[in-house]
């Protein structure tokens, strides 16, 4: 099968595992990204690179996509986004998308800004879902849960405890309050007199030296936010486990985050006891090593690239 794999931002960590997952069952994969320049996009799988207000490689996209038998969309602006950019955000557009067939990958909080809005134009596009888990209750009818490739490497030796090594990733500032980051601040500060943490932001690090960050870690929190309303009849946004907990967990971390669909290996803290958990783990050293090497086995039974493209390649067929 010829994929047209459509990726967009946040998406360049996964995408191009996946892609080679697929070319490993056999399938021929174009993978297109769409990236402002600032992002510094690198992967060693080929990629055609939408970039930079002048958007080059728009026509060697259009070639892939034309010539390929299914789409797979990586995020939901590959909807909303990139085939506008390729093709125009016509009715004429989704009617190409329709009669192409795909699926889309719903990985990012793309979903989470207006999901009855998402959900109609992925009908309209005639497009399967795939979802992580905390975003089942915003997917369409018939999605499958689904987690992302993540690649379960040697972490780094971990230098022993004391101190405890705690990191999280903000991200952008405008998801910083749908992550719970000043939540999980004030946490980490609030047990600092008490036992031997030392904190670690994730913030404005590239992708490889977010990975090496997470590797030297001992804990991870990933998502510890107030419930928020996403929309009216479904339940608020409690957290879950994002793209940076699964890597976390790769990586051999303690990963802790609320929510109602964590795996696991995930322990579940909310806002209540979150101080109480993290200064639990740090007097806890052996408690952490086996929390971390139970994720990373996780990882490698759940969300490895074979898994991953074997439910791809399913939804596509």
């Amino acid at each position: 099968m010829k994929i047209a794999l459509i990726g967009y931002l946040a998406t360049y960590a996964h995408a191009p595992l996946l892609a080679r997952a697929l070319v490993g069952r056999g399938h021929e994969v174009s993978l297109i990204v769409a990236m402002p320049d600032v992002y510094g996009f690198h992967t060693e799988y080929p990629s055609i690179v939408l970039q930079g207000a002048g958007r080059t490689g728009i026509e060697a996209a259009r070639r892939a996509v034309g010539g390929a038998d299914r789409l797979c969309l990586a995020a939901m602006p590959a909807l909303t986004h990139v085939l506008p950019a390729l093709y125009g955000d016509s009715p004429e557009t989704t009617a190409f998308v329709r009669s192409k067939g795909g699926a889309i990958l719903l990985t990012d909080s793309h979903l989470l800004r207006d999901p009855p809005e998402a959900r109609r134009k992925i009908a309209e596009a005639g497009l399967r879902s795939l979802a992580m888990p905390d975003k089942m209750p915003y997917a369409p009818e018939g999605a499958r849960p689904w987690w992302p490739p993540t690649a379960v490497s040697m972490p780094a030796a971990k230098a022993p405890m004391p101190p405890c090594i705690v990191c999280h990733s903000p991200g952008k500032r405008s998801r910083e309050e749908q992550k719970g980051t000043a939540i999980i601040e004030e946490a980490i500060h609030s047990v600092r007199p008490t036992v031997a943490v030392s904190y670690l932001p994730l913030r404005g690090l590239s992708h490889a030296d977010a990975l090496e960050a997470r590797r030297s870690a001992h804990v991870f929190i990933d998502q510890v936010p107030e419930p928020m309303p996403v929309e009216d009849g479904r339940p608020p946004w409690r957290g879950g486990l994002g793209k940076s907990g699964l890597e976390a967990l790769a990586a051999g971390c303690a990963v802790v985050s609320s929510g109602d669909a964590l795996p696991p290996p995930v322990i579940h803290a909310d806002r209540a006891d979150l101080a109480e958990t993290l200064a639990r783990l740090v007097l806890d050293p052996a408690a952490v090593a086996e929390a971390g090497a139970a994720g990373r086995q996780w990882v490698n039974d759940h969300a490895a690239p074979d898994v991953a493209a074997e439910a791809v390649e399913e939804v596509l067929a």
